[in-house]
């Protein structure tokens, strides 16, 4: 996911991105780069026939392009993120008087 959010944070240097992953990360990437203003495009990508036979039963085009808004359709979305260790665009939550104190970017 972190490769994906990079492709609208300005300072990263990454405009595009390729590959395969998870639908749950894919879908997770998608209100994240909504939020931000960016845009995804993929495609349902089975691991087996098992997979495919499971999607094509539940109505789904596995040559269909989804977009950002496929994945994520209402406009009533938001995305929060932390990190273990301090990245780019990712802070350590940290504690201030005992209570959780998140930094926002």
């Amino acid at each position: 996911m972190a490769g994906a959010i990079s492709t609208a944070w300005p300072q990263s240097g990454a405009d595009v991105l390729f590959g395969i992953g998870g639908t749950p990360e894919g879908v997770i990437s998608a209100a994240a780069l909504k939020c931000m203003g960016g845009a995804i495009q993929g495609r349902l990508w089975p691991r087996n026939e098992a997979e495919r036979a499971e999607a094509i039963k539940a109505g789904y085009d596995m040559g269909q392009v989804l977009g950002t808004d496929d994945l994520v359709s209402g406009d009533n979305c938001f995305f929060s993120a932390t990190g273990i260790t301090t990245a780019t665009w990712s802070r350590v939550c940290t504690t201030h008087r005992e209570r959780p104190a998140p930094s926002r970017w």
